[in-house]
């Protein structure tokens, strides 16, 4: 399974979060991308101690042939057309989607070009997303579509990864949308 995170927190051209998120499933599947599941969207915490005001998250099981990469460029032009503009890292946004998983792959950059990477803007992508088990955003979409799922380097289900991370605090769970 392929698993993109969704979230915002700001209103953008397609109207509140939760209409922003909901019309970029559609790009996504405007452009083939099949929509195989999707969570509820839930209202969250920021994370990152950035941004202000409550964010909209959920999680989607997608089916591609695209590669990771161009998956990711795809999502990118979306969370443009949503009006996305990068700067602050974890800072408020009218879209922002992460590529969570993509079927058992694990794409890890070596460290030494990590640092060449940063120093030009760009990140290169990680595959898992190397924060997921760090934000209950991501986790409790991620257990409601794909509760059998296990990460491809630690085996953890999302629901083991859940129990583990701290209650509370950043990116907590509020609520159902």
């Amino acid at each position: 399974m392929i698993f993109l995170a969704l979230g915002s927190n700001l209103r953008g051209p397609w109207g509140p979060p939760a209409a922003t998120l909901d019309h970029a499933v559609a790009a996504l599947e405007a452009e083939g991308v099949g929509v195989v599941a999707r969570s509820r969207w839930y209202r969250s915490a920021p994370y990152g101690g950035v941004a202000a005001g409550e964010f909209v998250n959920g999680v989607v099981a997608v089916a591609t042939h695209r590669p990771p990469e161009a998956l990711m460029r795809l999502c990118h032009r979306i969370e443009r057309a949503a009006g996305r503009a990068r700067g602050v890292r974890w800072g408020s946004r009218t879209l922002d989607i992460d590529l969570v998983a993509y079927h058992d792959v694990a794409i890890n950059p070596a460290r030494r070009r990590l640092r060449r990477w940063r120093s030009s803007g760009r990140v290169p992508l990680t595959v898992p997303h190397p924060d997921m088990a760090a934000r209950a955003f991501v986790l409790v979409p991620l257990a409601e579509v794909a509760p059998g799922w296990h990460h491809p380097v630690t085996g953890l289900t999302a629901d083991a990864m859940l129990r583990r991370l701290r209650r509370g605090g950043e990116g907590r769970i509020l609520e159902p949308v």
